[in-house]
């Protein structure tokens, strides 16, 4: 199959070294990347080629792909000569040299979908019904794997940082890890101090009174096994125990400011999952945990500005 690989120039080295990774892996899955050839996202698409991608360049627009470009562009008789050939060179890349052999599907890579180059592109891909997949969009990411029918064990780290924050002890990103309920991370509390939010979890779940003591001083998977011993329960739908676990939540981000202010000045989705050997196992239960994170955000913001 052939696909078409476009986005912004400015992208961050962590989005080039992700996009770069998905391009080499469609590369020997068998599909075959058109670009553009220009910095940034195009170059990573074509860097992950492994040689065999298909580049067209400004300067072999023709007339008919330029005037075809036109058709998609605002004051397009304004713009000055080699404006007119790179979006030229646009039409070329979603529809072919000839403007009759289009790619299968594009995947770009944009914060700004609606403006800019890679826009145009996107707008030229949608009224010739081809579909769209923006990898800054996590869904977007997920849903190319599902309908290319692979599978992205080996890439969800790469992007972990890049379309969304994995809060997760082995996440890729420093604050997907602090995060964690796993973090060993002092904590002030009513009931006292705790060393991490997993440890304060089985403590409240806990049914022995005096054992659970020992929860106080643990962290990682040493508090969930623990806990687990103690009789504790994994999950807790009661109300009054995810309010507490929350204010914890918050008590812990507002004990470290460095953290506060990342998490604050992060745009990316926050999710959970774990990555086994061959699969990527969602945890649909954490998805109160995940929202709370996002309300506390939305919440450190206003405190911000």
């Amino acid at each position: 199959m052939l696909y078409a690989g476009i986005g912004s120039r400015n992208i961050s080295k962590r989005a080039e070294e992700a996009i770069e990774a998905l391009s080499r892996f469609l590369s020997y899955e068998g599909f075959v990347v058109r670009s553009g050839g220009a910095r940034g996202s195009d170059s990573a698409f074509e860097s992950g080629s492994r040689g065999e991608a298909d580049i067209y360049r400004p300067e072999g627009a023709t007339e008919e792909s330029i005037d075809y470009a036109g058709r998609f562009a605002d004051n397009f008789s304004h713009f000055k000569e080699y404006t007119k050939r790179l979006f030229g060179r646009n039409a070329q890349i979603i529809l072919g040299a000839d403007l009759k052999s289009r790619v299968d599907f594009v995947i770009c890579y944009t914060e700004t979908p609606d403006a800019g180059g890679t826009s145009h592109g996107i707008r030229i891909a949608k009224a010739n019904g081809i579909k769209v997949y923006n990898l800054f969009n996590f869904e977007d990411f997920v849903s190319l794997e599902s309908d290319l029918g692979l599978n992205f064990i080996d890439l969800y780290p790469k992007f972990d940082g890049v379309n969304h924050i994995n809060v997760y002890s082995k996440g890729s990103t420093e604050l997907g890890r602090f995060l964690s309920n796993f973090e060993r991370t002092e904590i002030n509390l009513p009931e006292g101090r705790f060393q991490s939010l997993e440890g304060y979890w089985y403590y409240l779940n806990c049914p022995d009174s005096e054992g659970r003591e020992v929860l106080r001083g643990l962290y990682g998977y040493d508090a969930k096994r623990i806990g687990r011993e103690l009789r504790a329960t994994d999950w807790n739908n009661d109300a009054s125990f995810k309010a507490k676990i929350k204010s914890a939540m918050y008590v812990k981000v507002c004990s470290n400011p460095l953290f506060y202010k990342k998490l604050c000045e992060c745009k990316l989705p926050l999710k959970h999952y774990y990555l086994t050997e061959n699969d990527k196992i969602d945890v649909p239960e954490c998805d109160w945990i995940m929202e709370a994170w996002a309300v506390i955000r939305s919440h450190g913001l206003k405190r911000l500005r």
